[in-house]
Order: C-alpha cells, then sequence, then structure tokens
C-alpha cells in the first residue's frame, strides 16, 4: 500500500492522506523542474490508475533521482528498468 499526502496544498488547506495499492501504480518516472532563483530539482513520479499523479524526492541531480527510480520499481516488482518513464505492467 502507497500512502501520501499530496505536495503541493494552498493556503489554509490542510493536507489529506491518499493511500493506493501498488497495483494502481501504472508508470514511474523522474520529473525535472526548472527553477528561476537556482538549479533544478527532480522528482520520482508515481502515475496512479484513475487518480492523481504522486510526485516526491526533490533530489539535487538527475543522476540521484534516476538511482532511486530503479529502487522504487524493484519495490514495485520491475526489474530492468531501462528507460525514463516506464509502464508497470499489470
Amino acid at each position: 500500500m502507497l500512502g501520501c499526502a499530496p505536495s503541493s496544498t494552498g493556503p489554509g488547506r490542510a493536507l489529506r492522506e491518499q493511500r493506493h495499492p501498488f497495483g494502481m501504480v501504472a508508470r514511474i518516472e523522474v520529473r525535472a523542474h526548472e527553477w528561476s532563483d537556482g538549479s533544478a530539482s527532480h522528482n520520482i513520479v508515481l502515475g496512479i490508475t484513475k487518480g492523481s499523479d504522486v510526485e516526491f524526492g526533490h533530489f539535487g541531480s538527475k543522476d540521484d533521482a534516476e538511482r532511486h527510480l530503479v529502487e522504487v520499481a524493484e519495490m514495485l516488482g520491475v526489474p530492468g528498468l531501462a528507460n525514463k518513464a516506464l509502464p508497470i505492467p499489470h
């Protein structure tokens, strides 16, 4: 079971927890965020079937994010991660 809270909330909005079974993860990828006041950050994104993407990590380099992406993919039972955006077979 994957549990998370949304990363972006507006003023006065409370965080709410979301839970998704691993089987609802449809894809996994690294997403870069460019910032006007500094270097890019990189997050791991899990695409959830019938739901919002889950984004986490905030890694300082693409290499770090991709290394952790492989670890997450192995946890999800997806061996041999070769590309950056991986559809998860069900």
